[in-house]
């Protein structure tokens, strides 16, 4: 009985391993359609490595082959192609290929990797984030924050666009003349707002997001698992309602999922990686910010 539990045990953690592997497939061969648009040695590189996979056993170290030849060639696109158009999340990527190569050779401490490494990540990005929003002037003083929203770029589910696209669209005008007017100078552009106490609010809705993400980092040690991920998925959809920021979403997402304990509800795996695969579908269709 317990060789049969620890084999069931050590299944559950191959499957885990080998779905986390899977996503960062899927996700390595769609970001680059979206950053590189057509070029045809591309997708017929994407094409060759996805069908490989297909010829892999789901349980079976072969995996490696295609995650590494994906992580060595995502590596060339991201240095040698367009380095300057590509987020922070596209270098965290490759952190995370070799996080699950590294997970794949030492097999028998994956676990620990694999959240070790993800903890780390995930610590990184959201304290080191919200400390760049207290640093950041126009971010503190809601200018930043209030010309997204001036622009169109806030809660794009609410379907804003659509419906006063023409103010939205009067601010866009606005910036690009004063770009074309002042192309090599600092200063500022005064633009319509929406309501009357739209700057008071805008501004403490930024500091609103600061306080979120810091107790985002300090949720990152709790012990309640339930609450944590709860939060966490929270989180996600808030910021997809937000901003839409499918490619840094879909990065957090799957960190988020690593730290996913093995005795959880079902439901938190599910969740995960609807919303995962949701961003990569808006990814593939350029829905989002990349």
């Amino acid at each position: 009985m317990n060789i049969s539990i620890l084999k069931t045990r050590q299944l559950d953690k191959l499957d885990k391993l080998h779905i986390l592997s899977y996503f960062f497939i899927l996700y390595c061969s769609i970001y680059p359609f979206v950053i590189y648009r057509n070029p045809w040695y591309i997708k017929v590189s994407i094409v060759l490595i996805i069908l490989l996979c297909f010829f892999v056993h789901f349980f079976k170290k072969q995996i490696m082959i295609p995650l590494a030849g994906l992580l060595i060639f995502y590596m060339y696109l991201t240095f040698l192609g367009k380095y300057y158009i590509i987020g922070n999340h596209g270098f965290v990527t490759i952190y995370i290929g070799f996080m699950l190569l590294l997970a794949h050779v030492f097999s028998l401490e994956e676990d620990v990797i694999i959240r070790k490494n993800s903890l780390w990540l995930l610590l990184v990005i959201m304290l080191f984030g919200a400390v760049q929003k207290l640093f950041s002037p126009n971010y503190l003083s809601g200018d930043y924050m209030n010309y997204v929203f001036n622009v169109g770029g806030l809660f794009p589910l609410l379907g804003l666009n659509s419906t006063m696209g023409a103010y939205f669209e009067e601010n866009r005008v606005l910036v690009q003349e004063f770009a074309n007017t002042y192309p090599t100078m600092s200063g500022a552009v005064r633009l319509n707002l929406l309501f009357e106490h739209q700057t008071v609010l805008i501004y403490w809705f930024s500091i609103f997001i600061i306080l979120v993400e810091f107790l985002f980092v300090l949720a990152l040690f709790w012990k309640n698992e339930v609450y944590k991920h709860l939060f966490f998925l929270v989180f996600l959809i808030t910021v997809a309602f937000t901003r839409q920021e499918t490619g840094f979403l879909s990065m957090l997402c799957f960190l988020c999922f690593t730290q996913l304990p093995q005795n959880m509800p079902k439901i938190f795996n599910f969740s995960y990686c609807f919303f995962f695969l949701g961003c990569l579908v808006f990814m593939f269709l350029k829905i989002g910010y990349h």
